[in-house]
């Protein structure tokens, strides 16, 4: 009998190679699986009416990107051709396992998966981010609950369930199932992907970087507008804006387009690892005020290199750490973002914050990978 297989479900990141929110995840998840199973790679074919089986040169693909100054358009136009070499996952054995990282909202795929559920022998796992889209459907003006729907009808036949936080466990128990309580394992994400040493701090550094995707629940609005009543009032501080501009993100861009020709802001769309460095480089404090979130991955990011962060008091991966380094937002609206960063601003305020976010231990994608894989293979 063949050995097992760990097939991987990468259907989004293939279509949408980006290096922020669940993509992070799954790069780091491939960069680091420790085996002894290899990862398989594979993403739902609309055209074909199923899952197909990508080359392992997939995986190899992502892995060296890491280290590379990849653009997101050159990955995308790289992975092409290894896309065209994937088949249809046809058979299987009893001990075959298939995980899912990713929330999505195809009917298609989802029957996909209630169909292997029923119809193949695959072990079924799913590592859920969250559940905002049905809990906070206006956070996202441009998906219809009723979409929403075909993730939790998939979701009801699988048997092997984990979550990224207690936050969304909690929610699954009490708001999907509506019960007290949902035994299932917390798997937290790791904050050591960026591969930089422990930065110092340095007066001249004047930036503050804000990365994710740009859109109404990460709250973009409002860290803008904070900095524009900073810089009308004569800061220079300077803004960078790091992550691909949402089509639901109006306000957002009517305040780009406002400030468009401001010296002290950039916004650079999705970036590198490399690029992503050297911006962190020079980076006074980072910004993540993220109104709803499954975890919250860049504040560990920042954190593990020692840069402070401005950040949302309830964010589930705070408050898994202690409150060094941090500047922690009950509300984080524009007047107490621009209070934080007016704060941090002060050389000795920031001397103090930066010595906190040095003593900082940050959990390990190395670690996180290894609970994923123990978890798969058990």
């Amino acid at each position: 009998m063949r050995a097992r297989r760990v097939f991987f479900d990468i259907t989004d990141l293939i279509n949408n190679p980006v290096r922020t929110g669940i993509q992070r995840i799954e790069r780091e998840l491939m960069r680091h699986w420790p085996g002894p199973t290899p990862l398989t790679p594979c993403y739902f074919d609309k055209q074909k009416g199923g899952f197909v089986v990508l080359p392992g040169k997939v995986i190899e693909f992502f892995m060296a990107s890491a280290v590379g100054d990849v653009s997101v358009a050159e990955e995308r136009a790289r992975l092409q051709p290894l896309a065209a070499r994937a088949r249809l996952l046809n058979e299987s054995e009893p001990y075959d396992c298939f995980l899912n990282t990713e929330l999505f909202f195809d009917e298609a795929r989802a029957n996909a998966y209630v169909w292997l559920a029923k119809a193949y022998r695959l072990r079924l796992y799913w590592l859920v981010m969250d559940f905002i889209p049905f809990l906070r459907p206006e956070q996202f003006p441009d998906v219809h609950i009723k979409d929403c729907m075909h993730f939790l009808r998939a979701l009801r036949n699988i048997r092997k369930v984990a979550f990224i936080s207690e936050k969304t466990l909690l929610d699954y128990s009490r708001r999907i199932l509506r019960q007290t309580a949902s035994p299932a394992p917390v798997f937290p994400p790791g904050g050591d992907g960026l591969d930089l040493p422990l930065q110092s701090f340095e007066p001249g550094r004047r930036l503050f970087v804000a990365v994710g995707t740009i859109e109404p629940r990460k709250n973009v609005a409002s860290t803008l507008e904070a900095f524009e009543r900073l810089w009308r009032a004569g800061s220079v501080a300077e803004l960078t804006l790091v992550g691909n501009v949402n089509e639901s993100a109006n306000k957002e861009r009517h305040i780009l387009e406002r400030l468009a020709g401001e010296p002290r802001l950039q916004s650079v769309g999705p970036v590198s690892d490399e690029r992503l460095r050297r911006i962190m480089m020079r980076a006074r404090a980072t910004v993540f005020v993220s109104k709803s979130e499954g975890f919250g991955v860049p504040p560990y990011e920042s954190l593990a290199v020692g840069i402070p962060v401005i950040v949302t008091e309830d964010l589930p991966s705070i408050q898994l750490i202690p409150p060094l380094g941090q500047i922690r937002l009950p509300r984080p609206d524009a007047d107490s973002i621009a209070a934080a960063v007016a704060k941090l601003m002060n050389d000795e305020f920031a001397r103090g914050l930066w010595r906190e976010a040095a003593n900082v231990r940050i959990p390990t994608w190395k670690d996180f990978a290894r609970r994923v894989s123990a978890w798969v293979q058990e």
